[in-house]
């Protein structure tokens, strides 16, 4: 994603939560499955809007929530992540739940396998 599409993204997120949108919403899909939050699905997508997930955070999503069909919370995964923004981020946003930061955040260094330098900042 572009910076132009995050921008656009949080344009619609901000419409939609100042007319009441629940950022936390968890519901069960027509199948019957379980259906992450909205920072649940970015935090598990390939392209992480990294400016999206920031201004979630800022307004309330719970990093706490949990994601499926891995069940797994997404400050833990977050926790495993190899991508530097995205561990910066909530670092910045919920510091507290990140006690266990990553020591390649707190050290300054960088995996092979870094996937940030496709997201924009």
């Amino acid at each position: 994603l572009d910076l132009t599409n995050e921008n656009t993204m949080i344009e619609i997120i901000s419409l939609l939560y100042e007319n009441g949108l629940d950022l936390n919403i968890q519901g069960v899909s027509i199948k019957g499955e379980k259906v992450n939050t909205i920072l649940g699905d970015l935090v598990a997508s390939i392209h992480r809007p990294i400016k999206v997930i920031d201004w979630l955070l800022k307004h309330g999503a719970n990093p706490n929530a949990t994601i499926f069909p891995q069940n797994k919370l997404i400050i833990d995964i977050v926790k495993t992540s190899r991508n530097r923004k995205l561990l910066e981020v909530f670092q910045d946003n919920v510091p507290e739940l990140m006690d266990h930061s990553n020591r390649r955040l707190r050290s300054g260094e960088r995996s092979l396998n870094d996937d940030s330098s496709n997201e924009s900042k």
